[in-house]
């Protein structure tokens, strides 16, 4: 009996717009509360709140691009971009802990000879690096919403022990990533207990991965001009996401003052990202919506404002990311990675 061979790259485009239309989703449910804040909303703020929204954009898409450069990838860099936007815009609409975008990374850049643990070490530093400000910020955001805002000591406390609880993270997240004999203690630990209730070897892919990840972390140490240029961006694209949410509340007629917009905006961020709901199901708005009520800001205008900063960064970005998946679905290959190929690696946790 002849086995059936499926080639999964004749099938990209349609996954890849399949995994795209999933945002249509997303919007539709939130439509009513998205038509409210649009009609509401003065108009004379908004196109530089979109402006800054390109900016932003502009800057995590390159950002990605210096990561995948750094890794080894030989893609262009515009290709890369455009693979940083469009999946960067997803990740926004389906909040999903990352996996809708970085799937589509994965069916784009495969295309270019791009391998699956080649994607993933990329977003795992991808995503460590532009997360490392945002949580290096929770202190000052929870410490300003503590002295600022009208809350009770337990709710100060309880705000103190999360920001504690997050910068360890970070540091248990720095260690992994940059101390390899802790990430390889790490990966045996993984194999031999998969090995042992599933009995399931993982150890080559996981082996793979770890290679990767230790050519990565050379090339950051190897290249600190480039890595200046990526922290520039990373700090670049949240400042200027934080500015489209001042101009959205300006849209109602609030002005908030640069602690409370920080505050506002660290928090409310976490909070949807750290969501477990499906596309955040608001969490984000609804985080930012309280914290800035209690700063004094009517709660239906917070509301609102937090609404249409969804609309502004979130789906008017979508919406013009459709127009770049056929740029980035295009035949044309440009190169393939340097990193050794499948047939060239010894697993050392076999």
């Amino acid at each position: 009996m002849s086995k059936i061979k499926i080639d999964l790259r004749q099938w990209v485009p349609f996954l890849v717009v399949l995994v795209a239309l999933l945002g249509i989703v997303f919007i539709v449910a939130d439509w009513d509360q998205i038509r409210e804040a649009v009609v509401q909303a003065r108009w004379q703020p908004i196109p530089y709140a979109l402006l800054v929204t390109v900016i932003s954009y502009t800057c995590i898409s390159f950002s990605f691009a210096q990561v995948s450069k750094l890794m080894g990838v030989s893609m262009r860099q515009r290709d890369l971009a455009v693979v940083g936007f469009v999946s960067s815009v997803l990740n926004h609409i389906v909040m999903s802990g990352g996996a809708a975008g970085y799937t589509i990374r994965w069916m784009l850049m495969n295309r270019y000879g791009v391998s699956m643990r080649e994607v993933v070490a990329i977003s795992i530093l991808h995503f460590y690096l532009t997360g490392l400000f945002m949580i290096a910020m929770l202190p000052f955001a929870l410490v300003y919403l503590g002295l600022n805002a009208a809350i009770s000591q337990a709710v100060t406390v309880l705000l103190a022990v999360s920001a504690l609880i997050l910068l360890l993270l970070a540091i248990l997240a720095t260690a992994l990533i940059f101390w390899s004999r802790l990430r390889k203690r790490v990966i045996r630990f993984l194999v031999k207990a998969v090995d042992t209730l599933v009995h399931r070897d993982i150890g080559e892919p996981l082996g793979r991965f770890d290679a990767t990840m230790d050519q990565g972390v050379q090339a950051m140490r190897e290249n600190p001009a480039s890595m200046a240029i990526i922290a520039g961006l990373i700090v670049t694209d949240w400042a200027f996401s934080a500015a489209a949410l001042f101009f959205c509340f300006r849209a109602f007629d609030v002005t908030l003052s640069v602690g409370q917009l920080v505050s506002g905006f660290v928090a409310g961020t976490v909070a949807g990202q750290a969501s477990l709901l499906p596309g955040g199901l608001g969490m984000q708005e609804a985080s930012m919506s309280g914290i800035f009520a209690l700063f004094g800001t009517p709660f239906e205008k917070a509301v609102l404002a937090s609404v249409l900063y969804r609309v502004v960064f979130s789906i008017v970005p979508y919406v013009v990311s459709l127009a770049f998946y056929r740029l980035a679905l295009r035949k044309e290959k440009n190169g393939q990675s340097p990193i050794k190929q499948e047939g060239e690696y010894e697993n050392p946790y076999a």
